[in-house]
This record gives C-alpha cells, structure tokens and sequence, in this order.
C-alpha cells in the first residue's frame, strides 16, 4: 500500500488519503504499515510510515505498549488506577502523582471553565445510571435522576500548588474525552521513537503526526456512507466526533444520545454530530463533547473563540454547519 492508497475507516470520520507536500514527498519514500487492537471498549489503531518492516513493527509494538500502560493510568474502571484512587481518597498530591493524569485533568478544568461547566468531568454515577437504563432499553428512575444531578452540581475539581481533590459527591469519568488523550499519548511516543507520518485512531479520535496534509470525509449521521464534505487538516492536529448515531439506544421510538447533560441530568438533543479539530486529541476530544450540548449557532461561536480550534456541527435538524479555520 502506497500513501496514495491509504485509507482507514475511523467511526464518523474515514482518512481517504494522505497527501505530502511536494518537498516531503521526495524525502520519504515508503509505506504505511498499521496494527489495530481491541482497546477501552472499542479499538486502538496504530498506522505509521516508513521503509522497514520489521522497525516499524516494533515501534507499533511499543506504541501499543506505551498506550496499554496510559489507560492503566486515566481508567476509572481499574480500581488500581490513579484515577479511582483520586475518587476514593478525593485528594492527590500533584508531585506524586502521574504528569499524565494531572495534564488531562487540567484540560478537563479548562473546558469545565470554559464552558460554565456544560462540560464536566465528574459525572460518573450520574452516566453509570444512563448506562444501567441502556442496558435495559428503558430511562432511568426520575428521582434517582434528581439526586445524581444535583451531586453533580455539587462537584468539582479543585487544584492548588500542591494537590488536586474533588469537591463533592461525584467521580471522576474521563470517557468523554479519555480517547482524544490516548491518541496524543501514542503520536508522543511515536514522535520519540523518529517516526515522520503517523496516525493513532482510538475509536474514531485521531491525532495526526507529520507536517502534512491529511483529508477527512465527515460522513452524515443520519445516511450511512453519505459524506457531508471533507475537510483538511494541515501538520499534526487532533480531531475527535461526538455522535448520536454510534453509541444511542431507542426506548418507545425516541432515540437518547450517549452524552448526558450535566445541566439537566438527561442526554443531550442539540445536536446529531460535533466534529473538533485542535491542536490536540485531548482537547479535540473534551470539546467535541462541550460543543454537543449547545445548538449549533452558539456551539460555533465557541469555537470562534478558541485560537487553532475549527469544526462542524450537525444540528438537531440535520443541517450541517461549519466555522474552519486556514491552518
């Protein structure tokens, strides 16, 4: 396979091909080699390029290991975990603690302010009792709701010189954005390991390496296959989708969306699809999910507010729209 021919289908968004600038294009010459690996409930796909096969199957290799061993860092399903260990004892001290998780939780921090706490990444109990609902094809109990939604809007992160705690009743749940910093955690190690051209797709959450141009078709939510445009993405940005139409369920022919709203304590309607482009996967990732909660017009000026970060949102409606910067 050539880097003409690459292509790598990624949940709402697929790469249709990687074009080098010219002067690159006569600098590396090779081919793409790419691993996936069932990961954090979904996939991690690895596709770096080069000429040895079997140096870069060994730098895949580690790359999946590095990965295995950040997700054991920021999961809130392993009680060993730093993450669960912050929710138990609701207090860390940032010089003991991973560089991994204090950076993800200071973007989480940063979104949460952002956005006047639409985003929030303490809502564990509150999406655990959607989660429980689903699994049922029902919604939950209102009065369970009531409670669950009020902890939330009791709690928050909370940082000083030395330590970060939680405030309040709930816990940590970094799913909504987990996948963008796993996509960055891999590019990083790629990038020290010489790799030139990467991609690391955790479920559809990409962070791209190399100064070049890749081009990505936004698939419409609703008519599987239909693409809505494509949409360039210049030198080694992160690009994450947040959807109604991957991870929903219907209960008496309603569809509910995965992403619950901190502000009702119900799944959001807003929106049928958010793609983010940033500067990284992390950030891409915590945004996609903010900007899913607002109607279109205000989820763009957001946007427009934030140096690097460009988009597309389909709202409720069906109908796309569009802020994208010239990177």
């Amino acid at each position: 396979m050539n880097r003409r021919e690459f292509l790598i289908g990624a949940g709402a968004l697929g790469i249709t091909h990687f074009t080098p600038r010219p002067a690159l294009a006569s600098l590396h010459e090779g081919m793409w080699f790419e691993r996936s690996q069932p990961l954090m409930g979904s996939y991690v796909n690895v596709a770096v390029f080069g000429q040895d096969r079997a140096r870069n199957s060994s730098v895949i290799d580690g790359c999946f290991e590095h990965i295995v061993g950040q997700i054991a860092i920021i999961s809130n399903w392993d009680q060993g975990s730093e993450t669960c260990r912050l929710g138990r004892e609701r207090a860390l001290e940032i010089s003991k603690t991973s560089p991994q998780l204090v950076e993800i939780l200071k973007v989480a921090s940063q979104v949460y302010e952002l956005t006047n706490g639409v985003f929030h990444p303490l809502m564990e109990r509150l999406n655990t009792l959607w989660r429980i609902a689903r699994d049922a094809g029902a919604i939950p109990d209102p009065v369970d709701l009531k409670y669950a939604q009020r902890d939330v809007e009791r709690s928050f992160l909370s940082f000083n010189r030395s330590t970060v705690s939680i405030q309040g009743r709930e816990l940590l749940d970094l799913g909504a954005f987990g996948q963008g910093y796993i996509a960055d955690c891999g590019v990083e190690f790629l990038r020290n390991a010489g790799v030139v051209f990467a991609k690391v797709d955790c479920s559809g959450d990409m962070r791209f390496l190399g100064e070049t141009s890749w081009e990505i078709d936004i698939e419409h939510p609703r008519n599987e296959g239909e693409m809505l445009g494509t949409i360039v993405v210049r030198g080694g940005k992160g690009v994450a989708t947040s959807g109604d139409y991957r991870s929903c369920w219907f209960v008496n022919g309603r569809r509910y969306h995965h992403l619950i709203d901190p502000r009702s304590g119900r799944p959001t309607a807003e929106t049928q699809s958010v793609t983010v482009i940033a500067s990284s996967g992390v950030v891409a990732d915590a945004l996609a999910t903010a900007i899913s909660f607002f109607p279109p017009k205000i989820g763009l000026n957001l946007m427009r507010r934030i140096a690097g970060v460009s988009g597309v949102i389909v709202g409720a409606d069906g109908k796309p729209s569009s802020f994208l910067r010239d990177f």
